[in-house]
């Protein structure tokens, strides 16, 4: 087995294009966010806040809505803000998840996946902590803890898909003439007796 050099004049090409690509998209990133915070997304801070509600009572805990987006338990008064609801992380995975080659409906499926995953993640994740918040432990500790896990299974997912990498795709050709990029492994290596690798 042996491994191309990273001082490959191709690999170096490639990165710098990549490194290029993703700075081009994270510029992008805080629009996208701001553009979110314009929008109330009342329904969605509702919903959020209904279906967190049910499952936390359905556990065992008495959390009681105050108001569409309020809740309060032991005199604790909570409000669901858009930031509870994700709907700012993910759309701030949109310039880094759209894949510009592909066609509209590909990256829209997508970006609904996400969406629908990121939801069901989201209501557990405040379901967990208010649970666990109820049972004693500290608001900002279980809260934190938990969004920290939540954001970064969303970066992970960012970085699958990888949108910023689609204009380096190496081509065959230059995989030839190049020499492959990954490790390769000898078709036939030759092993004479007693020696070790």
């Amino acid at each position: 087995m042996h491994i191309i050099s990273t001082n490959s004049p191709l690999l170096q090409r490639t990165m710098s294009r990549d490194k290029r690509a993703f700075l081009r998209r994270l510029c992008f990133v805080p629009i996208a966010v701001c553009l979110c915070y314009l929008l109330g997304w009342h329904w969605l801070r509702v919903l959020t806040a209904d279906l967190t509600i049910r499952l936390t009572v359905l556990a065992g805990f008495e959390w009681t809505r105050v108001g569409p987006d309020l809740v309060m338990f032991r005199g604790h008064l909570f409000q669901f803000a858009i930031a509870c609801t994700l709907v700012d992380a993910w759309c701030g995975a949109i310039p880094l998840t759209w894949k510009v080659k592909s066609t509209i409906t590909s990256n829209c499926r997508y970006l609904g996946g996400l969406a629908v995953f990121m939801f069901a993640l989201n209501i557990s994740r405040l379901t967990l902590v208010n649970i666990i918040f109820s049972a004693g432990l500290p608001w900002h500790l279980v809260h934190d803890s938990f969004s920290a896990i939540i954001y970064l299974v969303v970066w992970s997912l960012i970085l699958r898909r990888g949108a910023w990498r689609e204009s380096s795709t190496v081509t065959g050709t230059e995989k030839k003439n190049a020499g492959l990029l990954l490790p390769r492994l000898d078709p036939s290596p030759k092993i004479s007796a007693g020696e070790v690798h």
